[in-house]
């Protein structure tokens, strides 16, 4: 709940920072696809740093 939280965070606090003279679809829809592609690579790590932790959970238990 608290990742989702300080995600939504990241994204509101990103939004004004975009310049106003580029077209504004494009530079978003890029910050959405890098930020996609960003989520699934922390949460790919973790969920590997999570099985890791229960294979040697399971090693010593």
């Amino acid at each position: 709940m608290a990742f989702s939280g300080s995600l939504l965070l990241l994204i509101t606090y990103h939004k004004p920072h975009f310049p106003i003279t580029k077209p504004r679809t494009p530079s978003l829809f890029s910050f959405f696809i890098s930020l996609s592609k960003g989520i699934i690579m922390i949460v790919e790590s973790h969920h590997r740093a999570r099985i890791r932790l229960v294979q040697v959970g399971n090693q010593f238990g």
